[in-house]
Protein backbone atom coordinates (compact mmCIF):
# COMPACT_ATOMS: atom_id res chain seq x y z
CA UNK A 1 0.00 0.00 0.00
CA UNK A 2 1.30 3.47 -0.90
CA UNK A 3 0.72 6.53 1.25
CA UNK A 4 -1.61 9.24 0.04
CA UNK A 5 0.79 12.05 -1.01
CA UNK A 6 -1.59 14.59 0.56
CA UNK A 7 -1.05 13.09 4.01
CA UNK A 8 1.88 13.87 6.34
CA UNK A 9 4.81 11.46 6.60
CA UNK A 10 3.81 8.44 8.64
CA UNK A 11 6.44 7.43 11.21
CA UNK A 12 6.74 4.38 13.44
CA UNK A 13 9.21 2.26 15.42
CA UNK A 14 10.92 -0.97 14.43
CA UNK A 15 13.02 -3.26 16.59
CA UNK A 16 13.05 -6.32 14.34
CA UNK A 17 13.05 -7.34 10.68
CA UNK A 18 9.40 -8.55 10.72
CA UNK A 19 8.20 -5.26 12.24
CA UNK A 20 10.25 -3.23 9.74
CA UNK A 21 8.92 -5.28 6.82
CA UNK A 22 5.35 -4.68 8.02
CA UNK A 23 6.01 -0.92 7.94
CA UNK A 24 7.69 -1.05 4.55
CA UNK A 25 4.79 -3.05 3.13
CA UNK A 26 2.52 -0.14 4.05
CA UNK A 27 4.78 2.36 2.34
CA UNK A 28 6.12 3.96 5.52
CA UNK A 29 9.05 6.17 4.52
CA UNK A 30 10.45 7.03 7.95
CA UNK A 31 11.26 4.27 10.44
CA UNK A 32 12.75 4.80 13.89
CA UNK A 33 15.12 2.03 14.98
CA UNK A 34 14.80 1.17 18.66
CA UNK A 35 17.50 -0.66 20.64
CA UNK A 36 17.41 -1.43 24.38
CA UNK A 37 20.98 -0.22 24.96
CA UNK A 38 19.76 3.35 24.47
CA UNK A 39 16.00 2.87 24.82
CA UNK A 40 14.02 3.07 28.06
CA UNK A 41 10.77 1.62 26.68
CA UNK A 42 11.60 -0.77 23.86
CA UNK A 43 9.56 -3.65 25.36
CA UNK A 44 12.25 -6.13 24.31
CA UNK A 45 15.59 -7.24 25.64
CA UNK A 46 17.46 -7.71 22.35
CA UNK A 47 20.42 -10.02 21.99
CA UNK A 48 21.86 -8.34 18.91
CA UNK A 49 24.35 -5.49 19.08
CA UNK A 50 23.30 -2.01 18.06
CA UNK A 51 25.62 -2.22 15.05
CA UNK A 52 24.04 -5.49 13.97
CA UNK A 53 20.54 -4.07 14.30
CA UNK A 54 21.30 -0.84 12.47
CA UNK A 55 23.00 -2.73 9.63
CA UNK A 56 20.29 -5.40 9.34
CA UNK A 57 17.36 -3.01 9.25
CA UNK A 58 18.84 -0.30 7.03
CA UNK A 59 19.82 -2.95 4.47
CA UNK A 60 16.14 -3.77 3.94
CA UNK A 61 15.54 -0.55 2.00
CA UNK A 62 18.10 2.19 1.41
CA UNK A 63 15.57 4.58 -0.12
CA UNK A 64 13.69 5.42 3.08
CA UNK A 65 14.70 7.58 6.03
CA UNK A 66 16.06 5.50 8.91
CA UNK A 67 16.21 7.23 12.30
CA UNK A 68 18.31 6.18 15.30
CA UNK A 69 16.36 6.46 18.57
CA UNK A 70 18.17 7.52 21.76
CA UNK A 71 15.40 8.13 24.28
CA UNK A 72 17.35 7.80 27.54
CA UNK A 73 18.57 10.72 29.63
CA UNK A 74 22.34 11.16 29.76
CA UNK A 75 23.93 9.76 32.91
CA UNK A 76 27.45 8.69 33.82
CA UNK A 77 26.27 5.09 33.65
CA UNK A 78 25.16 5.29 30.00
CA UNK A 79 27.53 7.82 28.41
CA UNK A 80 29.47 5.05 26.68
CA UNK A 81 26.29 3.51 25.23
CA UNK A 82 25.10 6.89 23.93
CA UNK A 83 28.45 7.64 22.30
CA UNK A 84 28.48 4.17 20.72
CA UNK A 85 24.95 4.67 19.35
CA UNK A 86 25.84 8.04 17.79
CA UNK A 87 29.05 6.72 16.25
CA UNK A 88 27.35 3.54 15.01
CA UNK A 89 24.56 5.49 13.34
CA UNK A 90 27.16 7.54 11.49
CA UNK A 91 29.07 4.38 10.55
CA UNK A 92 26.07 2.73 8.85
CA UNK A 93 24.90 5.91 7.14
CA UNK A 94 22.02 6.96 9.41
CA UNK A 95 21.84 10.76 9.28
CA UNK A 96 18.84 11.35 11.55
CA UNK A 97 18.89 10.86 15.34
CA UNK A 98 15.94 11.22 17.69
CA UNK A 99 16.74 12.28 21.27
CA UNK A 100 14.74 12.89 24.42
CA UNK A 101 17.52 14.66 26.34
CA UNK A 102 18.21 18.21 25.16
CA UNK A 103 21.78 17.75 26.35
CA UNK A 104 22.37 15.29 23.51
CA UNK A 105 21.72 17.84 20.75
CA UNK A 106 25.24 19.29 20.81
CA UNK A 107 26.67 15.84 21.46
CA UNK A 108 25.17 14.50 18.23
CA UNK A 109 26.25 17.57 16.27
CA UNK A 110 29.83 17.29 17.60
CA UNK A 111 30.10 13.86 15.94
CA UNK A 112 28.44 14.89 12.68
CA UNK A 113 27.28 18.51 12.20
CA UNK A 114 25.08 17.47 9.27
CA UNK A 115 23.05 14.90 11.19
CA UNK A 116 19.37 15.80 11.44
CA UNK A 117 18.16 15.96 15.05
CA UNK A 118 14.60 15.46 16.27
CA UNK A 119 13.88 16.48 19.86
CA UNK A 120 11.29 14.09 21.33
CA UNK A 121 10.62 15.32 24.85
CA UNK A 122 7.95 12.99 26.26
CA UNK A 123 6.81 15.26 29.10
CA UNK A 124 6.78 19.06 29.02
CA UNK A 125 7.87 21.41 26.21
CA UNK A 126 4.18 22.10 25.71
CA UNK A 127 3.97 25.87 25.19
CA UNK A 128 4.20 27.77 21.94
CA UNK A 129 7.19 29.71 23.30
CA UNK A 130 9.09 26.55 24.25
CA UNK A 131 8.44 24.81 20.94
CA UNK A 132 9.46 27.95 19.02
CA UNK A 133 12.70 28.20 21.01
CA UNK A 134 13.77 24.62 20.33
CA UNK A 135 12.85 25.05 16.65
CA UNK A 136 16.00 27.14 16.36
CA UNK A 137 18.13 24.40 17.92
CA UNK A 138 16.91 21.23 16.17
CA UNK A 139 15.56 20.20 12.78
CA UNK A 140 12.29 18.71 14.04
CA UNK A 141 10.35 18.18 17.25
CA UNK A 142 8.02 15.44 18.39
CA UNK A 143 5.36 17.18 20.47
CA UNK A 144 4.21 15.47 23.65
CA UNK A 145 0.73 14.52 24.81
CA UNK A 146 0.67 17.79 26.80
CA UNK A 147 0.41 19.91 23.64
CA UNK A 148 -3.19 20.67 22.53
CA UNK A 149 -4.25 21.40 18.97
CA UNK A 150 -4.74 25.08 19.84
CA UNK A 151 -1.01 25.42 20.56
CA UNK A 152 0.01 23.43 17.47
CA UNK A 153 -2.04 25.84 15.36
CA UNK A 154 0.15 28.74 16.58
CA UNK A 155 3.44 27.24 15.39
CA UNK A 156 4.95 29.07 12.40
CA UNK A 157 6.50 25.95 10.87
CA UNK A 158 4.13 23.06 11.61
CA UNK A 159 5.83 20.90 8.96
CA UNK A 160 8.78 20.55 11.37
CA UNK A 161 6.57 18.89 13.99
CA UNK A 162 5.84 15.22 14.62
CA UNK A 163 2.72 14.36 16.61
CA UNK A 164 1.85 11.10 18.36
CA UNK A 165 -1.48 10.13 16.82
CA UNK A 166 -1.71 6.56 18.10
CA UNK A 167 -0.14 4.63 20.94
CA UNK A 168 0.77 4.46 24.65
CA UNK A 169 1.56 7.59 26.66
CA UNK A 170 4.48 7.78 29.09
CA UNK A 171 3.39 8.94 32.54
CA UNK A 172 6.57 8.41 34.53
CA UNK A 173 10.13 7.18 34.18
CA UNK A 174 12.50 6.56 37.06
CA UNK A 175 16.00 5.11 37.13
CA UNK A 176 14.86 3.06 40.10
CA UNK A 177 13.89 -0.57 39.56
CA UNK A 178 10.37 -0.77 40.94
CA UNK A 179 9.71 -4.28 39.63
CA UNK A 180 12.37 -6.08 41.63
CA UNK A 181 10.90 -9.40 42.70
CA UNK A 182 8.85 -9.81 39.52
CA UNK A 183 9.95 -12.48 37.07
CA UNK A 184 8.77 -10.51 34.02
CA UNK A 185 10.07 -7.16 32.84
CA UNK A 186 6.55 -6.12 31.81
CA UNK A 187 3.88 -5.96 34.49
CA UNK A 188 0.26 -4.83 34.28
CA UNK A 189 -1.11 -3.06 37.33
CA UNK A 190 -4.39 -1.48 38.43
CA UNK A 191 -4.84 1.99 39.91
CA UNK A 192 -6.45 1.31 43.29
CA UNK A 193 -8.10 4.74 43.33
CA UNK A 194 -9.67 4.15 39.91
CA UNK A 195 -10.55 0.45 39.52
CA UNK A 196 -10.48 -0.74 35.92
CA UNK A 197 -7.64 1.56 34.91
CA UNK A 198 -4.79 -0.71 33.87
CA UNK A 199 -1.29 0.71 33.99
CA UNK A 200 1.68 -0.82 32.19
CA UNK A 201 5.15 -0.98 33.75
CA UNK A 202 8.34 -1.88 31.92
CA UNK A 203 11.69 -2.35 33.60
CA UNK A 204 14.96 -2.23 31.70
CA UNK A 205 18.58 -1.52 32.53
CA UNK A 206 17.64 2.18 32.41
CA UNK A 207 14.96 2.01 35.12
CA UNK A 208 11.19 1.66 35.17
CA UNK A 209 8.59 3.37 33.00
CA UNK A 210 4.88 3.65 33.72
CA UNK A 211 2.44 4.08 30.85
CA UNK A 212 -1.05 5.60 31.06
CA UNK A 213 -4.21 3.51 31.37
CA UNK A 214 -5.31 4.68 27.90
CA UNK A 215 -3.81 4.90 24.43
CA UNK A 216 -3.74 8.22 22.67
CA UNK A 217 -5.95 7.98 19.62
CA UNK A 218 -6.74 10.98 17.41
CA UNK A 219 -9.10 9.28 14.96
CA UNK A 220 -12.10 11.24 16.24
CA UNK A 221 -10.10 14.42 15.61
CA UNK A 222 -8.70 13.38 12.24
CA UNK A 223 -10.07 16.43 10.40
CA UNK A 224 -8.57 18.86 12.92
CA UNK A 225 -5.32 16.91 12.76
CA UNK A 226 -5.16 17.21 8.98
CA UNK A 227 -5.84 20.94 9.07
CA UNK A 228 -2.80 21.55 11.29
CA UNK A 229 -0.41 20.69 8.44
CA UNK A 230 2.07 18.80 10.62
CA UNK A 231 5.07 17.16 9.00
CA UNK A 232 4.75 13.72 10.56
CA UNK A 233 2.20 11.52 12.31
CA UNK A 234 3.72 9.06 14.77
CA UNK A 235 2.23 5.62 15.39
CA UNK A 236 3.83 4.01 18.44
CA UNK A 237 3.10 0.26 18.47
CA UNK A 238 5.99 -0.75 20.70
CA UNK A 239 4.81 -3.57 22.90
CA UNK A 240 1.64 -3.98 20.82
CA UNK A 241 0.55 -6.75 18.47
CA UNK A 242 1.11 -6.79 14.71
CA UNK A 243 -2.69 -6.60 14.34
CA UNK A 244 -2.71 -3.36 16.34
CA UNK A 245 -0.07 -1.83 14.08
CA UNK A 246 -1.79 -3.15 10.96
CA UNK A 247 -5.07 -1.47 11.92
CA UNK A 248 -3.36 1.80 12.85
CA UNK A 249 -1.38 1.97 9.62
CA UNK A 250 -4.43 1.25 7.50
CA UNK A 251 -6.79 3.73 9.12
CA UNK A 252 -4.38 6.67 9.41
CA UNK A 253 -3.47 6.26 5.73
CA UNK A 254 -7.08 6.33 4.58
CA UNK A 255 -7.83 9.50 2.54
CA UNK A 256 -11.40 9.63 3.83
CA UNK A 257 -12.86 8.27 7.06
CA UNK A 258 -16.51 8.01 8.00
CA UNK A 259 -17.98 7.57 11.47
CA UNK A 260 -18.46 3.83 10.93
CA UNK A 261 -14.82 3.43 9.83
CA UNK A 262 -13.55 5.30 12.86
CA UNK A 263 -15.66 3.37 15.34
CA UNK A 264 -14.63 0.06 13.80
CA UNK A 265 -10.94 0.96 13.87
CA UNK A 266 -11.11 2.21 17.45
CA UNK A 267 -12.84 -1.01 18.43
CA UNK A 268 -10.02 -3.09 16.94
CA UNK A 269 -7.34 -0.93 18.57
CA UNK A 270 -9.10 -1.13 21.91
CA UNK A 271 -9.48 -4.90 21.70
CA UNK A 272 -5.86 -5.46 20.68
CA UNK A 273 -4.44 -3.17 23.38
CA UNK A 274 -7.07 -3.74 26.08
CA UNK A 275 -6.96 0.00 26.65
CA UNK A 276 -9.45 2.85 26.08
CA UNK A 277 -8.67 4.95 23.00
CA UNK A 278 -8.68 8.62 24.08
CA UNK A 279 -7.35 11.92 22.66
CA UNK A 280 -5.36 12.87 25.75
CA UNK A 281 -4.85 16.64 25.83
CA UNK A 282 -5.15 17.13 22.07
CA UNK A 283 -8.49 18.92 22.51
CA UNK A 284 -7.16 20.97 25.41
CA UNK A 285 -6.93 20.69 29.16
CA UNK A 286 -10.42 21.29 30.50
CA UNK A 287 -9.63 21.23 34.22
CA UNK A 288 -10.56 24.92 34.52
CA UNK A 289 -13.99 24.46 32.96
CA UNK A 290 -16.90 26.08 34.80
CA UNK A 291 -19.73 23.72 35.76
CA UNK A 292 -22.43 26.31 35.07
CA UNK A 293 -20.88 27.03 31.68
CA UNK A 294 -21.14 23.47 30.37
CA UNK A 295 -23.24 23.34 27.21
CA UNK A 296 -26.25 20.99 27.43
CA UNK A 297 -25.10 18.97 24.42
CA UNK A 298 -21.82 18.22 26.20
CA UNK A 299 -23.56 16.29 28.98
CA UNK A 300 -23.35 12.53 28.51
CA UNK A 301 -25.22 11.64 31.69
CA UNK A 302 -25.51 12.23 35.40
CA UNK A 303 -24.65 10.09 38.43
CA UNK A 304 -27.71 9.05 40.41
CA UNK A 305 -26.07 6.65 42.87
CA UNK A 306 -22.55 6.21 44.27
CA UNK A 307 -21.64 3.31 46.55
CA UNK A 308 -18.06 3.73 47.82
CA UNK A 309 -15.84 0.85 46.77
CA UNK A 310 -18.67 -0.82 44.89
CA UNK A 311 -20.25 0.99 41.94
CA UNK A 312 -21.73 4.10 40.36
CA UNK A 313 -25.03 4.43 38.48
CA UNK A 314 -25.33 6.85 35.56
CA UNK A 315 -28.48 7.86 33.69
CA UNK A 316 -27.64 8.64 30.05
CA UNK A 317 -28.67 12.02 28.66
CA UNK A 318 -27.77 11.13 25.07
CA UNK A 319 -26.77 8.20 22.88
CA UNK A 320 -23.17 7.12 23.19
CA UNK A 321 -20.43 4.51 23.38
CA UNK A 322 -18.52 3.40 26.48
CA UNK A 323 -15.20 4.00 24.69
CA UNK A 324 -15.90 7.75 24.49
CA UNK A 325 -13.47 10.06 26.33
CA UNK A 326 -15.39 11.63 29.22
CA UNK A 327 -14.76 13.36 32.52
CA UNK A 328 -16.73 13.91 35.70
CA UNK A 329 -17.76 17.37 36.90
CA UNK A 330 -18.94 17.14 40.50
CA UNK A 331 -21.32 19.51 42.35
CA UNK A 332 -18.37 21.56 43.69
CA UNK A 333 -17.14 22.16 40.09
CA UNK A 334 -14.14 19.85 40.47
CA UNK A 335 -12.99 17.88 37.44
CA UNK A 336 -12.39 14.19 38.05
CA UNK A 337 -11.12 11.55 35.61
CA UNK A 338 -13.71 8.90 34.81
CA UNK A 339 -14.22 6.10 32.34
CA UNK A 340 -17.34 4.34 31.10
CA UNK A 341 -15.38 1.18 30.33
CA UNK A 342 -16.67 -1.87 32.17
CA UNK A 343 -20.28 -0.58 32.22
CA UNK A 344 -23.13 -3.03 32.69
CA UNK A 345 -26.92 -2.80 32.70
CA UNK A 346 -28.88 -2.93 35.94
CA UNK A 347 -29.13 -6.68 35.30
CA UNK A 348 -25.36 -7.06 35.04
CA UNK A 349 -25.16 -7.44 31.26
CA UNK A 350 -22.07 -5.86 29.60
CA UNK A 351 -22.79 -2.62 27.72
CA UNK A 352 -20.81 -1.17 24.82
CA UNK A 353 -23.36 1.37 23.55
CA UNK A 354 -26.22 3.19 25.25
CA UNK A 355 -29.21 5.38 24.44
CA UNK A 356 -30.93 8.35 26.03
CA UNK A 357 -32.50 7.28 29.31
CA UNK A 358 -30.45 4.09 29.74
CA UNK A 359 -29.09 3.21 33.16
CA UNK A 360 -25.40 2.25 33.32
CA UNK A 361 -23.70 0.62 36.28
CA UNK A 362 -20.05 1.71 36.36
CA UNK A 363 -17.09 0.56 38.46
CA UNK A 364 -16.69 2.81 41.48
CA UNK A 365 -14.32 5.70 40.85
CA UNK A 366 -13.04 7.86 43.68
CA UNK A 367 -14.36 11.40 43.93
CA UNK A 368 -17.47 10.79 41.80
CA UNK A 369 -20.59 11.45 43.86
CA UNK A 370 -24.33 11.75 43.34
CA UNK A 371 -25.34 14.74 41.13
CA UNK A 372 -22.03 14.58 39.27
CA UNK A 373 -22.28 15.33 35.57
CA UNK A 374 -20.50 13.09 33.09
CA UNK A 375 -19.44 15.29 30.17
CA UNK A 376 -17.50 15.05 26.93
CA UNK A 377 -13.76 15.43 27.25
CA UNK A 378 -13.18 18.94 25.82
CA UNK A 379 -16.31 18.74 23.62
CA UNK A 380 -16.44 20.48 20.27
CA UNK A 381 -19.24 20.75 17.69
CA UNK A 382 -17.63 18.38 15.19
CA UNK A 383 -16.99 15.60 17.69
CA UNK A 384 -18.13 12.22 16.42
Amino acid sequence: MLLDPALPVLTSFAHSVPRAIQLLRHGVKRIIIDHPSVGCRTFEKGNDSILQRYQTLTSLDSSIEWVANIDILAHSSNEQAIEHAIQTARQVGIRHIRVQDVGLIDWVRSVDPDTKVTLAVEIGNHSQAAISFWATQVNEQSVSNDVPASVLAQIDQPHSLECLVQGPVLMQWSKRSYLDGFTDSRVEGVDTEYPGRKLTFWQSEHGTVMLAYFHRCLLRDINVLRELGLGSWLIDARGQSDAYLEQALSVYQAPQLGMVDIRHAMGVLQTESDRPQLPGFFRGNSTDQERDGVRPNAIVGHITDSQSGSHLVMRARRNGDVSEPVMALNPTSQIKPITLMGATSLLGEPITQFKVGDWLVLPFQKGVVVKTWVIDFAPHPDAI
